[in-house]
């Protein structure tokens, strides 16, 4: 699979604490990410899986 846009609520979360997140997935990239309404949008390598989905809750419990 390549790289590819996904997005995340905003809701309660810091990008600094998301970009830590997908640092901690994908390693030390520019994730390009950017608010969009109530969402950030990011270039990651692939599709966040329904695993590291679960991995999204510890992330918002961080906050």
């Amino acid at each position: 699979m390549g790289w590819t846009w996904d997005t995340f609520d905003t809701y309660r979360l810091h990008k600094d604490d998301l970009e830590g997140y997908l640092t901690q997935q994908f390693g030390y990239y520019d994730f390009f990410i950017e608010p969009r309404g109530d969402q950030y949008r990011f270039w990651i390598p692939e599709k966040l899986t329904a695993v590291m989905s679960l991995s999204r809750r510890r992330l918002l419990s961080l906050t």
